[in-house]
């Protein structure tokens, strides 16, 4: 199964960059005063004045959070039911050494690429009930089949390509929806992972549901994988995980 080797990589010896607001944001609905800005880095990805390490929702300038559980709205994997938290966003402003790879990536231009095949994994805290998300935009794409996705142990949300589909895996079974991918464009995609479902989603078209075995077995690393044969390149330009009660 293409999700295997999440499991299979070396782990990171440390989780850098832990971002947990946990409800307790001081200023949830404006931008950070100078000094704090200064304490919680440069690095600001939605460009709202308030540095990642600060942000209750790093890849979004909107405000707002309906359940008062320190992850913003346009961020939150639940949004009317509190508990959810922020395990770490990454940027990609430079190479964060949590990440553990295989293949070519490039850190530059505030995103991190990839041509051909290969992952990049990082570890978090034991769960069985999270969300990934990223932005995906691929710069050129051949036609031989292949895809690019997200991944929480071998829960798998990924893009494929001829023909073009949005596919969710989890051990044996998996559950494909027709999708739309263009060539130079950003498409948002979200891994949710509760209540024994797994539910694939991007770009705003339909989403695919996959319901898990009922084994219950935690997840340990999240992270992007990617098989491409000839030109095709993609991007991701920043990386967020979250853990739900």
């Amino acid at each position: 199964m293409k999700w295997a080797l999440l499991l299979l990589l070396p782990a990171c010896n440390a989780l850098l960059g832990v971002h947990d607001f946990a409800g307790n944001d001081p200023h949830p609905d404006g931008a950070l005063p100078s000094s704090d800005v200064a304490m919680c880095g440069g690095h600001d990805e939605d460009a709202d004045g308030r540095p990642d390490a600060c942000d209750p929702c790093p890849q979004d300038p909107s405000t707002g959070d309906s359940d008062a559980d320190g992850v913003g709205d346009a961020c939150d994997p639940h949004r009317t039911t509190s508990g959810d938290h922020l395990l770490f966003f990454d940027g990609f402003g430079v190479a964060d050494p949590a990440w553990s790879s295989s293949g070519s990536w490039a850190f530059a231009m505030d995103a991190v690429g990839a041509t051909g095949s290969g992952s990049l994994i990082r570890t978090i805290p034991s769960t069985t009930s999270f969300a990934v998300e990223t932005t995906f935009t691929l710069a050129s794409m051949t036609t031989a089949q292949q895809y690019v996705g997200i991944a929480g142990g071998q829960i798998g949300c990924s893009l494929e390509l001829s023909p073009d589909a949005l596919v969710v895996s989890a051990a044996s079974t998996t559950v494909t929806q027709p999708f739309t991918i263009k060539q130079g464009e950003p498409i948002p995609v979200r891994l949710v992972v509760h209540n024994g479902i797994a539910t694939c989603s991007a770009g705003g078209q339909l989403p695919a549901q996959v319901s898990l075995p009922t084994d219950g077995n935690a997840v340990t690393t999240v992270g992007i994988a990617t098989a491409f044969t000839g030109s095709t390149v993609v991007a991701a330009a920043w990386f967020a995980a979250y853990a739900s009660p």
